[in-house]
């Protein structure tokens, strides 16, 4: 449907809006995919706004089954994958530990951004070789936060 820039909290956020699925549509954030559902009541449509400026929904969809594409976030540094931010935000969870093999499409770190959890996927099979953060920091966008070594 369009791409769109927004400044927040003097953070600046590339957003990408997909096709409306029902009541949720896909939204690319800063090279991460978000469904984002709008809720009942959620939102109302502008004073003098057609209803033709407002999105239809479509029927529903079921969400894809394959492994989640892996963002512009991710940096080969010669024998490691580096797994760098998308965006400005905090960490919520850390789901591996140094020494663990993972498998690509695994989950690896939760990140809070704009009041959503994203969740940041193993690009490759490989075992962490180091993790760069801790739980409740403060991560901009860029910064490496885990290192896999495929294998």
């Amino acid at each position: 449907m369009g791409t769109y820039s927004f400044v927040i909290d003097e953070n600046s956020y590339d957003v990408e809006v997909g096709d409306w699925e029902g009541n949720r549509v896909r939204v690319t954030v800063n090279g991460t995919t978000h469904l984002v559902e709008l809720q009942q009541g959620g939102l109302s449509q502008p004073a003098g706004a057609s209803s033709s400026m407002i999105p239809s929904p479509l029927p529903s969809v079921s969400p894809p089954t394959s492994t989640p594409a892996v963002s512009n976030s991710v940096v080969s540094n010669g024998s490691l994958v580096e797994i760098r931010a998308p965006m400005v935000g905090q960490v919520l969870s850390i789901l591996v530990t140094k020494g663990k093999h993972v498998k690509a499409g695994d989950k690896i770190l939760a990140l809070e951004a704009m009041k959503m959890e994203n969740i940041i996927y193993a690009p490759a099979d490989g075992t962490v070789e180091k993790i760069a953060v801790q739980i409740q920091q403060t991560v901009n966008r860029g910064d490496l936060l885990i290192a896999i070594r495929p294998s």
